[in-house]
């Protein structure tokens, strides 16, 4: 299953974050890497002592590109919390 997952062209993330400007960091990197945005939906965590950003991304990869090989690179950014394929 996860095999199939990561050779599908079209996916969605889910992204955390303790700032905004991870956020923005995340996108840099998105960007940098040639995977396309195809849309973005940005939260700010609700109730006492939640103060994390959390963003829903849905992204087209480049061809050959491997989601792993981004929630590698996602996960690997001392910005991130998490970040996982929906």
């Amino acid at each position: 299953e996860m095999a199939v997952l990561y050779r599908i062209p079209e996916i969605n993330l889910y992204v955390e974050c303790p700032e905004r400007s991870g956020i923005d960091t995340v996108l840099e990197l998105i960007q940098n890497e040639q995977v396309k945005v195809l849309s973005a939906e940005v939260m700010r965590a609700s109730g006492e002592g939640h103060g994390n950003i959390s963003a829903i991304l849905s992204v087209r990869l480049p061809k050959k590109y491997r989601a792993e090989t981004l929630l590698l690179k996602l996960n690997g950014l001392q910005c991130v919390v998490a970040a996982e394929v929906l």
